[in-house]
């Protein structure tokens, strides 16, 4: 189990609103999307040593798979009769 810290903002209720339109667009849900948001600024402020690669390199965040809902049609003509 690895050791982690809590990292907390106040926001008002409409830019909460909104971060969780963008955060389910690309299906991630809202702290992996500012995990995501807060590792990138981190990447973009990087003064080019290496000493954080390794923690950056860690904290990636896997994209959670879309669940996909509907149902299957026959490619080809329907062979039903």
């Amino acid at each position: 189990m690895r050791c982690t810290e809590i990292l907390k903002t106040s926001v008002s209720p409409k830019v909460k609103l909104k971060a969780k339109a963008v955060a389910d667009r690309e299906f991630l849900s809202e702290a992996a999307w500012l995990k995501r948001l807060v590792m990138r600024e981190i990447r973009a402020g990087k003064d080019g040593s290496d000493a954080d690669s390794d923690l950056l390199r860690s904290e990636s965040i896997p994209v959670r798979q879309a669940r996909v809902l509907g149902t299957m049609v026959p490619a080809g003509p329907c062979w039903c009769a």
